[in-house]
């Protein structure tokens, strides 16, 4: 059995070594010679101290270790396994190079299909107005949900002095989305900014975070503070400025709601656990889009299978593929005439059976 297992060692197209208790290497195959010279050492040598002490732990509690270890532009998991009897642990490694490729450009192209997300694609708007609606019959605190670009996507409260005043004229409407945008910039996530719109009326925000992007913000408003006088000649400047009938433009002034400073504060608390319902909508895509690339990549793999399965099955070299526990769970009938065992009896095998 001695020299069926050498012979699978020697042959194998994967790093075999065999490492003394003290960390002396005393074999390698072709193979292990990169992770030798990786480590700047040679047969007969010790491994470097940080590999040494993982030797030492792996005998000691007779337990294998997993460690990554790159060379050049390949990634090996290297699993050392003891053998107790022998008093030395058996070094193997297995190329996951492709594995770890493939799993970087998965997770980079899902955050950039993410990073492209928009907040009108992750929340149910219908679902939102409802709710949103809700809170405003129990609050008469006017609400909003805009995205980044100060759309209003959702909404219920609109004051007068916003809808037929400030939202119609052109140069006002401006001031409302400009302070949408640039004086709710550099809110912390669940924090909120309270800030007087450029209409001169206090406004609320607070932003949605959804993976790591901002995508809209909440905002609460308009409304003055009950304890604050109203500024009428300010709003009738601004009547004359822009040409609205003054007397209506002051009757809907004074249709604006007012609140206590508490009862703004308490509401806060409701707005920053509503703008964690985004993540929500968030884990859902993030879930159909892994479910797509699941089937897409089962797809692949099931023609990559049938592809290969010949040619493994009559390969003239001996092929063995393991677990990340070292446990046999496949072999070609080339390795199993090797090895001089029933390729049933294989499977389920620790490879260190065989060296």
């Amino acid at each position: 059995m001695k020299l069926e297992t050498d012979q699978f060692s020697a042959t194998n197209p994967n790093p075999v070594l065999r490492v003394d208790k003290d960390g002396t290497v005393l074999y390698s195959n072709e193979a292990g010679k990169f992770l030798l010279h990786e480590w700047s050492i040679a047969v007969g040598e010790m491994l470097p101290s940080f590999i040494g002490d993982l030797v030492q732990r792996v005998i000691s509690r007779n337990s294998p270790e997993k460690m990554e270890v790159k060379m050049g532009k390949k990634v090996y998991l290297t699993v050392f396994h003891p053998l107790y009897e022998e008093n030395c642990v058996c070094i193997s490694g297995f190329d996951i190079s492709n594995q770890k490729d493939f799993k970087e450009k998965v997770q980079e192209s899902g955050a950039r299909k993410m990073a492209d997300l928009e907040l009108a694609e992750i929340i149910d708007t219908q679902s939102i107005q409802s709710l949103m609606d809700d809170f405003y019959n129990l609050t008469h605190i006017p609400i909003g949900l805009n995205d980044i670009k100060g759309n209003v996507l959702v909404g219920v409260g609109w004051q007068d002095i916003c809808t037929k005043f400030h939202r119609f004229h052109p140069e006002t409407c401006k001031h409302c989305v400009e302070s949408n945008i640039k004086l709710s910039a550099g809110v912390s996530p669940g924090e909120f900014k309270l800030y007087k719109c450029k209409n001169n009326m206090w406004d609320i925000v607070t932003p949605i975070i959804v993976g790591d992007q901002h995508v809209g913000d909440i905002f609460a408003g308009q409304f003055f503070f009950e304890d604050e006088p109203l500024d009428y000649e300010l709003f009738r400047s601004q009547a004359k400025k822009y040409g609205f009938n003054e007397e209506e433009y002051i009757a809907a002034l004074e249709k604006v709601p007012r609140f206590s400073r508490e009862a703004v504060d308490t509401s806060m608390a409701f707005f920053r656990t509503f703008a964690n319902i985004s993540q929500l909508g968030y884990s859902n895509i993030k879930l159909i889009r892994s479910l797509a690339e699941r089937n897409t990549l089962l797809e692949t793999l099931g023609e990559s299978v049938e592809k290969y399965r010949n040619i493994v099955e009559t390969a003239n070299e001996g092929i063995i593929i393991v677990d990340a526990e070292a446990r046999t769970t496949y072999v070609n009938e080339k390795i199993a005439e090797m090895l001089k065992y029933n390729r049933r009896d294989l499977i389920g095998r620790s490879i260190y059976d065989f060296m």
